[in-house]
């Protein structure tokens, strides 16, 4: 997939806080230093105008489809790594300002590169390729590039719920663009700095917001921090109610040990009639009906949602068998998933199918915050348990210690409690099922002496069970 395709490459963005190539895509990278391994953690975000594809069909069925292609190239122009993916909206979305959004994580060393994505209309086979200069940090910046968020939240340690759309830095999760927008509806902002420090020390941090111009417009108060050994993230939010529409930047002045290092990034604020005409846009696109759901989507998202119904437990083989990939047309397609729907709406009074709305949502959901390299989220083992039981109540986390390998639990309380234990054996991030007490789901032999006896005592206890029940029922 995208994001794991990204993660071998090598590259980063420059200084420059946001470049629009001349086709209109609109890209950005915010750089961070990861001190273990001298390396740069980038995320790089990239946002498609949806008036680069062309509506096909009419009426309320009428889509947009578009297909995506990313290439990460050294300065000789050798490709180091690409993929592609295909998107799809409703018509109605294709509104002005609207647009869709990749988000993009990877790990760097120094070098120079180029971050190319070329969009390619559906309908008219049309491309445009935009491309954004990049390099890797040779060496400790003193602080990260500014990130700026149309929607910010702290949480615990140790909380590893994403929400739809959010992406995830320490403690943080929060909702960026390229070049982020605010307007009456949301006028709160929120920033996010890494500092980089080997001792222990105290941070200030001055913001300013400016014209694109580089004319002050306005300070804000001076922020102050503790910095431990190592360095940490500062991050607040404020409001800029009242502030004309326009474009403008958003400048920090960091001081760590009586050095101080600055960062700017952009941000806009929208007039009043173009974001009530957005939120009318939104909320007219997407109705809930399964017809315009299905008859929005191309075959090979239609082909997708198919496959997606492997999920729904009281669903037999042989029902999901007769929808025919290689052989059905794409109308067949379409009528089978809206009758399938159709006989699983548990609300029959609305015109919605929120049965239907819920399933994909949390497919969605699954797919964006735990795919891994060439695998979707609904098909890997976390992501496979919510979508089916919904988000753990309560999980532990532990880390690789010893010979032990780093495990998770998860704990559901809703309805039949359940839990369910996971491991990440190569250490990568694609923890795989161990154990659990949902009979339908099965274990992992042999995981007691993956994760060692001592722990598999500590997740006993944690879940109130006797300390050698896994001993005992392996």
């Amino acid at each position: 997939m995208l994001i794991a395709a990204i993660v071998a490459a090598a590259a980063l963005a420059t200084h420059a806080p946001g470049q629009v190539g001349s086709g209109g895509i609109q890209m950005r990278t915010v750089r961070f230093w990861l001190p273990e391994v001298k390396e740069t953690s980038v995320l790089a975000v990239v946002e498609v105008p949806y008036a680069l594809a062309t509506p096909i069909g009419t009426g309320p069925s009428a889509y947009i489809a578009y297909q995506v292609i990313v290439r990460v190239k050294d300065d000789k122009g050798l490709l180091l790594t690409g993929d592609h993916w295909s998107r799809h909206a409703p018509a109605a979305m294709r509104s002005e300002n609207a647009s869709g959004m990749e988000q993009l994580n990877f790990a760097v060393v120094p070098g120079n590169y180029w971050l190319q994505v070329e969009v390619i209309d559906s309908a008219t086979g049309r491309s445009t390729v935009d491309s954004l200069r990049l390099n890797g940090y040779p060496n400790s910046p003193g602080a990260s590039d500014l990130l700026l968020a149309s929607r910010m939240r702290a949480v615990p340690a140790g909380d590893t719920d994403i929400n739809m759309g959010e992406l995830s830095r320490g403690n943080y999760r929060f909702i960026t663009a390229p070049v982020l927008r605010i307007d009456i509806t949301q006028p709160t902002m929120g920033f996010l700095m890494e500092a980089y420090s080997a001792e222990s020390s105290n941070a200030s941090l001055a913001l300013k917001v400016a014209n694109a111009d580089g004319t002050d417009v306005v300070a804000l108060p001076l922020l102050q921090k503790t910095l431990p050994a190592g360095g940490g993230i500062i991050a607040s939010q404020f409001s800029l109610e009242g502030l004309p529409s326009g474009q403008y930047l958003l400048t920090a002045a960091l001081t760590v040990n009586g050095k101080t290092i600055e960062r700017e990034a952009p941000f806009a604020v929208n007039a009043v009639a173009t974001a009530l005409a957005r939120n009318m846009a939104e909320s007219q696109a997407n109705k809930g009906l399964d017809e315009v759901y299905f008859n929005s989507l191309p075959e090979d998202s239609l082909d997708a949602a198919a496959e997606e119904l492997e999920l729904i437990t009281d669903v037999s083989r042989r029902e999901l068998a007769a929808y025919k990939k290689d052989e059905l047309s794409l109308a067949a397609k379409r009528r089978f998933l809206i009758e399938f729907w159709a006989k699983r709406d548990k609300v029959t009074s609305t015109p919605e199918n929120e049965t239907r709305m819920q399933f994909y949502n949390a497919v969605g959901y699954v797919n964006a915050h735990y795919g891994v390299r060439f695998t979707p989220g609904w098909k890997t083992a976390r992501g496979r348990i919510v979508a089916k039981f919904g988000a753990p109540d309560d999980s532990l986390v532990n880390p690789m210690s010893g010979r032990g390998i780093r495990y998770l639990v998860w704990r559901m309380a809703r309805g039949k409690s359940r839990w369910f234990i996971f491991g990440d054996r190569a250490n990568n991030g694609n923890y795989v099922l161990l154990r659990s007490n949902e009979t339908s789901e099965p274990g992992t032999p042999g995981w007691v002496e993956l994760i060692t006896p001592e722990s598999s005592f500590d997740i006993a206890t944690w879940l109130g069970l006797d300390q050698r029940f896994f001993l005992n029922n392996p």
